[in-house]
């Protein structure tokens, strides 16, 4: 969860969606740098063993549409984690309807 706050900006939200999945908010913020983001945070949580364990996370990004719900954009993220778990795990997956994030 430190690790997870330290990476993102003072107006962004990162709040624990059920036992071990996050959600975080990321306002006004271009695919690329989306990417690049949630690659750090990828990689921050990786580079450090917790407790003596090597910790992994997978991670899936969606961009909330102007008339989309934003419970409608997490089940879309929730899709791409899932691409991101069925593919092997500890990887980046952006849904592919991400035109201009």
């Amino acid at each position: 969860t430190q690790r997870i706050k330290e990476s993102i900006r003072e107006n962004d939200i990162a709040i624990r969606w059920g036992g071990e999945e996050f959600v975080i908010v990321f306002y006004h913020m271009k695919h690329d740098f989306f990417h690049q983001k949630a690659e750090m945070i990828r990689e921050r949580i990786e580079s450090e063993r917790i407790e003596n364990m090597h910790i992994t996370i997978s991670i899936g990004g969606s961009k909330q549409q102007c008339s989309e719900l934003a419970f409608d954009a997490i089940k879309r993220a929730d899709m791409a984690l899932y691409q991101s778990k069925n593919t092997g795990r500890n990887r980046v997956t952006l849904d592919k309807n991400e035109d201009n994030v």
